[in-house]
């Protein structure tokens, strides 16, 4: 059996939330402890400065590098900001006293990136790294010409560095890498925990039939932790076939575990093709790795949930594996679950796992053994089941073969409903070993039936009365007028059920923290909406659940998270060109705006996100402005309105953008107006983008 599970966490503190629990936090002794704060701004900061204030900032990572950071000292980099790196952080905290390298002011999450190879680089201990985001530019590699411009080349977002230990790397985003972690064989007890790992699209190695990259976390060492984590989009961009041609599939892997033991990776979801794989080296054999209520879901061709090998394998063996209470489901060309390649009970143990696949469950090479009980098995098109569904293996008499009841698969939503058969068929070993909680926090029983898979339900057994069926909120973009301080940001979700449903409850997370509710409606509607008066910069997440009028309620559903950026007319990262002028206006955000008459006015604003709005106001002594997105013409907007000054208008907005790419939106102003209007001016107030 594994070891029991420990948090590794510096501090933990559990909230109930969707798809969220565990959230680690300095200790209150650690919080109290003071230490030198170091501040570093990319803009207003000066090297020589003594770094110990906002006002006396370093400028560039230079003196960070060099700097000696002790127990309990803070590392504070300006959001907005970027820097090329390395960031080097060889500083040695404490348990009691960590050193925290985080973020302040107001923007974007700092940015570190185009290193050599690695962006940040740490070598130190207990050290909390938070709220950053790292990249790599496609400059900062060799591009494949035989290979479709494949970027090839050893960069790496965060990279455990030597004999790393009891580190944190927390809330933060990293892409367009070969990998987004690496941790080294001599790292030990560090943390990857609640971060953005989607986009690294690189490799370090594009040889014919062998492509390396295109992942998430290269997982090395010992008692590592991952959690909480979502992976997506971690995909190279084309490889090499054996004879040098363009391969068929791509290198597209969440996790790489190779010389690592005792790692525990939790809480996960996945939507890369292939969730693991494991494998050793000659001189460190990879052992007693856990993996549970991590959701893995994919219609690429040639999904995999687990890649692992016995004996006699090349990179082989891999010894006591265990999987606890994952979800699988993997419904594109030639899906599967779990391969182990020359298996025994020595090398994997599966229990309470739900696993949907559209070629195979499970594959063990001929006569191999696995320790495998009270599971559940199903085929996207029900039964019959294909040929070797369960190759080489027969089922223990504690599994099933059965359709799991998700609440909506297509949606990725993995609840079960209240009639599924996975409701108390589990085994409570992994509680046990210190699994208590599901994928939304919910407790598990330590006693009773543990349900299969990772939503763990209230009560005996299936219920006769269906909970009702509920959409994950949307959200959209501010469609009329600000608030003095806040995006008013409109929210959709349906919820339903044969029974009637007698109330919808809406609550939201901030910057990954607790959910709380924002608002109950009374209501058997089916399809609702409301306003949310959000402050800007801050990561939000929405969640909903509704209750039938015979008191079933649903499970929680919920959306994806989003970011709200305003950037008031003052802000450096809007350009302006021609002749504008600062004026005080009561009604405008912020207090002021800057305004322009004279064709030729222009303002260049580039930016990452999903959509963008252009706020202004609208009167009847304003004029008319073109607006252009990405070098395309959008719409000429007339701010004419037959009345005083109306303040913080939405004029403009455009939705459904490619957050991957960067966005270019333009103001002309054009020196007309309405015929009505006794003026051609045109105002600029702010700029709201969603990401």
């Amino acid at each position: 059996m594994p070891r029991k599970f420990t948090c590794l966490l510096l501090a933990c503190a559990v909230v109930v939330s969707g798809f969220a629990a565990i959230t680690p936090g300095l200790t209150q002794q650690a919080l109290a402890a003071g230490g030198t704060k170091y501040y570093v701004d990319c803009v207003a900061g000066n090297d020589g400065a003594s770094g110990t204030s906002s006002s006396n900032a370093w400028k560039s990572l230079d003196p960070v590098n060099s700097a000696t950071l002790s127990a309990g000292d803070q590392l504070l980099l300006k959001r907005g900001c970027s820097w090329d790196g390395p960031l080097k952080a060889s500083w040695h905290g404490t348990s009691a006293n960590p050193i925290m390298i985080s973020a302040y002011g107001s923007g974007d999450r700092p940015m570190i990136k185009n290193a050599p190879n690695a962006n940040v680089k740490i070598s130190g201990s207990y050290i909390i790294v938070q709220y950053l985001q790292t990249r790599h530019d496609m400059t900062a590699y060799e591009l494949d010409g035989s290979c479709l411009n494949q970027p090839v080349g050893w960069k790496i977002g965060f990279q455990f560095d030597g004999a790393a230990h009891h580190n944190t790397v927390r809330h933060s985003k990293t892409s367009n890498h070969s990998m987004g972690f690496g941790m080294s064989d001599n790292s030990h007890h560090n943390v990857i925990f609640r971060n953005e790992i989607r986009d690294n699209v690189g490799l370090w190695r594009n040889e014919p039939g062998d492509p390396l990259g295109g992942l998430g976390v290269n997982l090395h060492g010992n008692a590592n932790e991952v959690a909480w984590n979502t992976f997506a989009n971690n995909n190279s961009l084309c490889t090499k076939a054996p004879d040098g041609g363009i391969g068929q599939y791509t290198s597209s892997i969440s996790i790489e575990l190779f010389n690592a033991t005792n790692s525990n990776v939790h809480h996960n979801v996945s939507y890369d093709r292939i969730f693991v794989e494991m494998g050793s080296s000659s001189s460190i054999t990879s052992a007693d790795n856990t993996f549970a209520y991590n959701v893995h879901s994919n219609n690429e061709e040639r999904s995999r949930f687990v890649v692992t090998r016995g004996a006699g394998e090349p990179h082989g063996p891999v010894w006591r594996t265990s999987l606890y209470n994952n979800v699988v489901y993997n419904i594109g060309n030639d899906g599967q679950g779990v391969v182990c390649m020359s298996c025994s009970n020595q090398v994997l143990e599966m229990k309470n796992n739900i696993i949907v696949a559209s070629d195979k469950a499970i594959y063990v090479n001929s006569g191999n053994t696995i320790n495998e009980t009270h599971n559940l098995y199903w085929h996207p098109g029900g039964l019959p089941l294909p040929n070797n569904f369960i190759q080489n293996w027969e089922i223990s008499p504690t599994s099933i073969i059965a359709d799991p009841h998700f609440v909506n698969p297509a949606g990725k939503d993995f609840h079960v409903s209240g009639n599924s058969p996975v409701i108390d068929r589990g085994t409570n070993e992994p509680a046990g070993e210190g699994y208590t909680e599901d994928l939304d926090g919910d407790a598990a029983p330590g006693a009773a039936a543990m349900e299969i898979g990772v939503d763990e339900r209230d009560g005996p057994g299936a219920t006769i009365n269906e909970p009702p069926t509920v959409s994950a909120p949307t959200y959209a973009p501010p469609v009329f007028r600000l608030t003095p301080s806040a995006v008013p940001v409109p929210v959709a979700w349906s919820g339903s059920d044969s029974d009637g449903v007698s109330l919808h409850e809406l609550q939201l997370s901030t910057d990954g923290g607790a959910f709380v509710t924002v608002k109950t409606i009374a209501s058997g509607a089916e399809n609702q909406s409301t306003a949310l008066n959000l402050p800007p910069w801050h990561d939000y997440q929405l969640r909903v659940r509704a209750t039938d009028n015979l008191g079933a309620v649903s499970d929680w559903s919920t959306g994806e998270t989003f970011s709200i950026r305003l950037y008031e007319e003052s802000s450096s990262s809007i350009p302006y060109s021609g002749s504008w002028t600062t004026a005080s206006m009561s009604g405008a955000y912020g207090g002021a705006l800057k305004h322009a008459s004279a064709k030729g006015s222009n303002v260049t604003f580039t930016f990452t996100g999903t959509s963008v709005s252009w706020i202004s106001v609208r009167g009847n002594n304003r004029g008319k402005a073109e607006v252009w997105l990405d070098g395309v013409k959008m719409q000429t907007v007339d701010l004419y309105v037959n009345g005083g000054a109306m303040s913080r208008r939405v004029a403009f907005t455009a939705d459904g953008l490619d957050p991957n790419f960067t966005h270019t939106l333009e103001i002309k102003v054009l020196g007309a107006k309405n015929q009505n209007s006794s003026s051609k001016r045109v105002d600029l107030d702010a700029i709201v983008v969603f990401d």
